[in-house]
């Protein structure tokens, strides 16, 4: 995007403001001057022009930058080094500071009007696919680039400034705007197992969106998705889930081991006595009598209502017996 329209002064309104400014009253003293004598005069405009360097005269610190208009109108932004500004407060004057450091946004923060803890962050709470969570990201971004010249970094200011009032707040937007979306179309397990991956690609689209405001990412990590929070009662009821998969697998190992134990034993050793392996019958035999022995033990274990299945209809309910102690 190309540098924004300002009401700039023109270059030789500004020189001819700070040649007046400086000049027309070392005229004036010269001619007061001249009225005693030569020296008084010499003097007295070496005095002036002392008081008007001394005056103007500011160093800005590395990485840093300033606004300045002359006469109420826009002249420049002055970078690091050293400046001579014309009767600074009157003539110039400082509008706004700022720096080229990184800075860092937190991204997903609820209304600042929410009522919060001491030192404690409210988050946006994003619907993933499986669940919903409150996702706390950063980003890290700095005006201008690293590897741009001084001209093309007063361009990267200006467009911060004049571009949109509110840079800093539109750059979250559109990083939040990208990130939403890609976090959203996952379970929170792939999203916390993959979060380099999705990141990463929101990366790209996030730079081209703020650097229509002279804003520019770091080059690593610029943005990063530090947590999906889960709540306590999320927490538990995941932590019961797991515990119940893990229970099941337990479970389906120890039936399938016993079964392989007894289609082994069906299947029976060759003649150099090397187990055989087990037929499809073997194994049909074997899930039978594993049914026979579990069906048995309920018997034993219960008085009540006792659900039966047998080979007649595979994983359905064929009898259900009143068994009596």
């Amino acid at each position: 995007m190309a540098v924004p329209h300002v009401n700039r002064i023109k270059w030789w309104q500004a020189k001819l403001i700070a040649l007046a400014a400086w000049n027309i009253p070392a005229a004036i003293l010269f001619v007061i001057g001249t009225r005693y004598s030569l020296a008084a005069a010499y003097y007295l405009l070496c005095a002036w022009y002392a008081i008007a360097f001394v005056w103007g005269f500011r160093i800005i610190s590395p990485a840093n930058w300033a606004g300045v208009n002359r006469m109420g109108r826009f002249y420049m932004i002055a970078q690091s080094g050293w400046h001579l500004f014309c009767f600074l407060g009157l003539i110039d004057k400082f509008t706004v500071r700022g720096d080229f450091k990184y800075v860092k946004r937190r991204l997903f923060l609820c209304d600042d009007k929410q009522p919060v803890a001491a030192g404690e962050l409210l988050f946006e709470e994003l619907d993933f696919e499986d669940d919903s969570a409150p996702v706390s990201a950063t980003m890290w971004y700095r005006i201008g680039n690293v590897d741009q010249t001084p001209r093309e970094l007063e361009e990267a200011v200006m467009k911060y400034l004049f571009v949109n009032d509110k840079a800093d707040q539109a750059a979250v937007e559109i990083a939040e705007d990208d990130l939403r979306p890609r976090l959203q179309k996952h379970s929170i397990d792939k999203v916390n197992t993959e979060l380099p991956v999705l990141t990463e690609k929101s990366i790209e689209p996030i730079s081209e969106g703020i650097e229509e405001f002279g804003l520019y990412l770091r080059k690593v990590n610029p943005v990063v998705v530090d947590d999906v929070k889960l709540s306590e009662e999320t927490k538990k009821l995941r932590r019961e889930k797991l515990e119940g998969e893990k229970d099941a697998s337990k479970l389906g190992e120890q039936i399938g081991s016993s079964i392989r134990v007894t289609a082994n034993m069906l299947a029976g050793k060759n003649a150099a006595g090397e187990q055989n392996a087990p037929t499809d019958e073997n194994i049909k035999e074997a899930t039978r009598l594993w049914r026979e022995e579990r069906n048995r033990q309920t018997l034993e274990k219960t008085g009540a209502n006792v659900t039966i299945f047998t080979d007649g209809m595979e994983g359905a309910v064929t009898k259900t017996l009143n068994v009596k102690p």
